[in-house]
């Protein structure tokens, strides 16, 4: 007794445990007679996916049968009946933690042919019976796209908000951090940089949320993976601009799965299989704009790292050689420099199935990406020093899904008391990191803003001129005159250029340089005329140019309007 109480609290708990991550569909299919109307009950419906069969159900007095649970994607599901033609619905589409409704309709009008099978196309409704809101995109569908990224397909639900190709999304004017992804039933954490090929159906939701998604304040995305087939199959993308304009974008994709182990017996079941895809992506401007990005000429900035100095108009103090830096010393152009950004992904999944009711998946995502902090305003003087920002993921999860009842195609004769009924256990586990830093130090913390060595020279006590006659000193409470010692004199200093940041460094040299009284070498000095010190950057780009460069924007939309204005009143 003690052991059945066990088995019940395991079963139990492990419903608990679905129902929280249950990312499975199924497909509720009404038979019934094609010219009467009338449900057919007891007969046989089967289930199909890639040509294998995965579900099997019977209906019951209303000519009504469930079969479930299936992983999301495209389904064929088979009616049989003695006396009637075995019909055939193809493309069904299942969601994830959705029902299909489905009515098959069997003929015997004109005869019974065992060795033909009416096909019939699945048509998808126009309104979904579900409560939930929001679109289902299919593999077929997400290959047909022009775009690549996942927030930029999903964006193409009514409701959800995507500022530009590759942000993130505000759904139903919820903040960009409130959208919550999924993968396999698994909330992501980290990237979500899938593999093209490797996404089977994604789902976004908008409205209803089930409860198995958490208590969510805008909306769920969730994609599920493809995985192994009962045959191998394959597939190579590239995809590239590089001779068609500017940007530079390149996509290599592929994908790989098929059995690793069959049954010889005349089910061919496949036992193990396997699925792998990739896909690795160079792009040397990943945010175009239409507005264009303006940077001084390459001369100019050679000139100004010589230079970076000149004597003030005053006569007092030296200024930025930048602040003199006019329109014909900068050009624009369609793209950032350095701006180019790097991706992989990959993504792989292994599923074992010793027996028709247990399936176990093993599944595994990698994403690593690299990217330059290639701000407009570090465009126009200092491109070459951007940051570097890297992010990596690793995810991994395990799966166990456990149905109950009679797995055989006939169950006309099953006396089961449990039909249907399954359970699933899933476990994930997640490491995420990122970086960001400079392109040319990386970790090396104290090689940041490093000019050079400042060597700071002093006289000490035993200088004569470090000493004042005050009448300070008393002796037996009378004032006597007498010579104070009141600090050491700070000399010249001398200062050795460094080179781990040779433009910062030339502006200290060019300083000291101009300055041809070396009494006034000092770091006071030096902070007071625009020179730098160690740990010190300075931003050379100045109000004007942003002035500048937000009125070349202004010019540059009102032309774009009055061309579209044009273009209006040209219909009209």
């Amino acid at each position: 007794m003690r052991k059945i109480y066990v088995l019940l609290s395991f079963l139990l708990l492990s419903f608990g445990l679905t129902h929280a991550q249950n990312d499975n569909g199924a497909i509720k299919v009404t038979l019934q007679d094609k010219n009467t109307k009338e449900a057919i009950p007891f007969a046989n419906v089967v289930a199909y996916k890639d040509g294998v069969q995965v579900g099997v159900a019977t209906t019951n007095m209303d000519g009504e049968a469930f079969i479930k649970p299936l992983a999301p994607g495209k389904y064929t599901v088979k009616g049989i009946y003695v006396g009637y033609q075995a019909t055939e619905i193809k493309d069904i589409v299942v969601g994830e933690g959705k029902t299909a409704y489905v009515v098959v309709g069997l003929s015997n009008g004109e005869g019974v042919k065992l060795d033909e099978v009416v096909v019939e196309t699945y048509l998808v409704p126009l309104v979904d019976p579900d409560t939930k809101s929001g679109q289902t995109v299919t593999r077929e569908d997400y290959q047909n796209l022009a775009t690549k990224d996942v927030n930029s397909v999903a964006a193409t639900t009514a409701g959800v908000y995507q500022a530009d190709e590759g942000r993130g999304l505000n759904i139903r004017g919820g903040r960009g951090s409130n959208a919550t992804y999924f993968v396999d039933g698994v909330k992501v954490i980290g990237g979500l940089s899938l593999p093209q090929q490797s996404i089977e159906q994604l789902n976004v939701i908008t409205g209803g949320i089930p409860a198995n998604y958490g208590d969510l304040t805008s909306g769920a995305i969730s994609i599920s993976t493809r995985g192994p087939q009962s045959k191998f199959f394959g597939g190579l993308e590239l995809i590239t601009s590089k001779y068609l304009d500017k940007f530079n974008y390149n996509s290599l994709g592929f994908s790989f799965g098929g059995p690793l182990y069959k049954l010889k017996d005349s089910t061919r079941r496949t036992v193990l299989g396997f699925f792998i895809s990739g896909q690795g992506n160079y792009i040397q401007e990943p945010s175009p704009s239409f507005i264009p990005i303006w940077r001084v000429t390459d001369e100019k900035l050679d000139e100004l790292k010589k230079n970076p100095l000149r004597p003030s108009s005053s006569g007092t103090g030296f200024v930025r050689s930048s602040e003199f830096v006019t329109k014909k010393d900068m050009d624009s152009s369609a793209i950032r420099k350095n701006a180019v950004a790097r991706s992989i992904a990959l993504n792989g999944k292994l599923d074992f199935s010793p027996s028709a009711n247990t399936n176990m998946v093993f599944g595994g995502a990698y994403e690593f990406s690299e990217s330059m902090g290639a701000g407009v305003g570090n465009q126009m003087f200092n491109w070459e020093n951007n940051s570097k920002s890297t992010s990596r993921t690793f995810r991994t999860n395990f799966s166990i899904t456990q149905k109950f009842g009679n797995a055989k195609t006939d169950k006309s004769k099953s006396q089961s008391l449990i039909s249907n009924a399954y359970f699933k256990f899933l476990g994930s586990y997640e490491n995420l990191f990122s970086h960001s830093f400079s392109a040319t130090h990386g970790d090396n913390f104290f090689n940041y803003g490093y000019i050079g060595e400042f060597k700071r020279n002093f006289l000490e006590q035993d200088w004569a001129y470090n000493y004042n006659f005050t009448s300070d000193f008393k002796y037996n409470g009378q004032s006597i005159n007498s010579y104070t010692y009141t600090g050491r004199t700070e000399m010249p200093l001398t200062f050795t250029g460094g080179t781990l940041n040779p433009d910062a460094t030339a502006y200290t040299q060019a300083l000291l340089a101009l300055t041809t009284n070396t009494f006034l070498h000092s770091m006071n000095y030096i902070q007071g005329n625009n020179g730098l010190l160690n740990g010190q950057t300075r931003k050379v780009f100045t109000a004007c140019l942003i002035i500048l460069d937000c009125i070349q924007r202004v010019i540059a939309l009102v032309s774009f309007s009055n061309f579209v204005l044009h273009q209006a009143l040209m219909r009209i």
